[in-house]
């Protein structure tokens, strides 16, 4: 699912707007310790690289390893 498909264009009216509505999600997602909610917040093959430089590849290990 693109998480900018879940709400109609006019929603969110610019880019910057997206982009900063999906910036306050995943930090509330990530504050509130809600790895699920945080995962599915990236595209199911993203591939993301932690600031200790660990690597996690697709939703479901997001979800894990920011689970655990």
């Amino acid at each position: 699912m693109n998480v900018l498909s879940a709400r109609p264009a006019a929603a969110h009216g610019t880019d910057e707007d997206a982009v900063s509505g999906l910036h306050e999600r995943l930090l509330d997602a990530w504050n509130r310790r809600a790895a699920d909610e945080f995962a599915v917040l990236f595209a199911e093959d993203a591939y993301v690289v932690g600031f200790d430089g660990s690597q996690m590849v697709g939703r479901e290990q997001i979800a894990t390893d920011i689970g655990a």
